[in-house]
């Protein structure tokens, strides 16, 4: 493979090669990039070998974690404001109230 440079002497000249080159990766405008490597691939075996046992570490705990409390949660508060509500017009007599202000007005 041929090596494309980039320097501001040869701008010029270097135009068409810059739009051939690709992203030429971690390795900087100044340095001689080939296609085949473009300066990367040493680090990425490296990280995603790592990356991915971290990953799948935490994502099987937190999953299982908030799946547990979030159903709980939503079930209890549903039931006690519904009684809540009901006790509150019985006590009052607001039912009564309006039956005889009907009476009443008729």
């Amino acid at each position: 493979m041929k090596k494309y440079t980039l320097c501001l002497k040869n701008a010029i000249n270097d135009n068409k090669q810059k739009r051939n080159k690709g992203w030429t990766g971690w390795a900087g405008r100044g340095e001689e990039v080939t296609k085949r490597t473009r300066g990367r691939r040493k680090r990425r075996r490296r990280s995603r070998r790592r990356r991915r046992r971290r990953r799948r570490r935490r994502r099987r705990r937190r999953r299982r974690r908030r799946r547990r409390r979030r159903r709980r949660r939503r079930r209890r508060r549903r039931r006690r404001r519904k009684m809540r509500r009901r006790r509150r017009r019985r006590r009052n007599g607001l039912h009564m109230k309006n039956k005889e202000m009907e009476k009443q007005g008729s």
